[in-house]
């Protein structure tokens, strides 16, 4: 979906208590999404985060390459059965990617607590994630740079 020569588009997080939040531009996340060559969709100009109802979020979703942080989802299956509506928003082309690689077994996730103080390696699970979205047009010097050509993800799976 990313337009040639354009970031590609990311979708973050799924519904909280029935509140989709989204990282403004403000934030340290969409910092590191921007940092990695892509961009989040539906940012707020001037906020750290902003909720949009998942109406919005859906729009959002069609012109999206990726969605980053979809709740505790592993799998597509997992995230069906959390919201029905996510059926909706499951299409072609759509690369999904949760943090939940590193889980310890009561449930904490390790992106949440090496990685607030480890951004390096959060940016560079994203750079090679969203590597993969850039055509061959767009040109090398505008393309964000492979950090690791063995690169083993830290934090991301591919949710499948």
């Amino acid at each position: 979906n990313a337009v040639e020569g354009a970031r590609p588009g990311v979708l973050v997080n799924a519904p909280y208590a029935d509140a989709w939040y989204i990282p403004g531009k403000q934030s340290y996340m969409y910092r590191l999404v921007w940092d990695a060559g892509a961009e989040i969709l539906g940012a707020a100009e001037s906020s750290l985060s902003s909720t949009i109802s998942i109406e919005q979020a859906l729009d959002i979703s069609r012109s999206a390459d990726f969605w980053l942080h979809p709740g505790n989802a592993r799998t597509r299956k997992e995230l069906l059965s959390m919201h029905p509506f996510f059926g909706l928003f499951l299409r072609p082309g759509l690369r999904i990617y949760n943090n939940t690689l590193r889980m310890n077994p009561g449930g904490g996730n390790d992106f949440y607590e090496r990685g607030a103080v480890r951004p390096d390696l959060v940016l560079n699970d994203l750079k090679n994630i969203f590597l993969s979205a850039y055509s061959e047009s767009v040109s090398a010097s505008d393309r964000p740079q492979e950090a690791d050509s063995g690169w083993e993800s830290e934090y991301y799976l591919e949710v499948e």
